[in-house]
């Protein structure tokens, strides 16, 4: 679902574009979608059979559709979510690796699991200023925070080596690959079925190219598409 902040954050910038519609032949439209004297921001649309192309200066991606898409689809009924599970290609993948994104997930992963979250917060505080001390190793967690909670000490290795390895890496292969390369990480508890894949996010493109699509249509039909056609 696309957030409102960033509708608003694009319909500012997309303020000033200009809509241009092409048709190529009876299964072909190119859409242009940029502010005049600039290609800033600006984007291109093929439209092919049930494909999409785009590109410009706001990435590039490719699509394989399970309908006719056109520029007066109805965009509304399409969400990012749906749309990215047509994409075949786009730039810097479908999904992409945020650090923060990935403790948050974790935060909340654990924190279903705790029979008692009452003091959740404070013994995951613990863990993650642990984590951020590179003097500490499981020894000092396990003196000076396990031994504090009446939790099980696996649970509170595996958040503790989870966290360590979120924060030393900057994509989901090295966050993988440092977990794993940890003598004290465990996987008794399924990890590799929700841990593996926190922090990842889906490709903004997604959504800056839906907003673009339903303000062009928008400004299409109120222009009178018909006199916008480039034959």
């Amino acid at each position: 679902m696309l957030e409102n902040e960033m509708i608003e954050r694009w319909k500012t910038i997309f303020q000033n574009h200009e809509a241009k519609i092409q048709e190529v032949d009876e299964n072909t439209q190119i859409l242009t979608w940029k502010k005049k004297d600039t290609i800033i921001y600006s984007l291109e649309f093929i439209f092919r059979d049930n494909r999409i192309y785009v590109g410009g200066d706001l990435g590039w991606g490719t699509f394989n559709t399970t309908w006719q898409p056109r520029w007066d689809y109805d965009w509304y009924t399409i969400q990012p979510g749906y749309f990215a599970e047509k994409c075949t290609s786009i730039k810097n993948g479908r999904y992409l690796w945020d650090e923060e994104y990935a403790l948050e997930n974790l935060k909340d992963e654990y924190r279903y699991m705790m029979e008692d979250p009452n003091y959740y917060e404070t013994l995951y505080d613990e863990i993650l200023n642990a984590a951020d001390d590179i003097w500490m190793d499981w020894e000092d967690v396990d003196s000076e925070i396990a031994d504090k909670y009446d939790i099980d000490t696996f649970f509170i290795k595996q958040m503790w080596c989870a966290i360590r390895a979120i924060k030393s890496s900057s994509s989901r292969e090295e966050y993988i690959y440092n977990l794993n390369s940890d003598p004290h990480f465990d996987d008794y508890n399924d990890f590799w079925e929700w841990g593996y894949g926190v922090g990842d996010m889906l490709n903004g493109y997604f959504s800056i190219w839906i907003i673009a699509l339903r303000m062009a249509r928008e400004q299409l039909i109120e222009k009178g598409y018909g006199d916008k056609y480039e034959k």
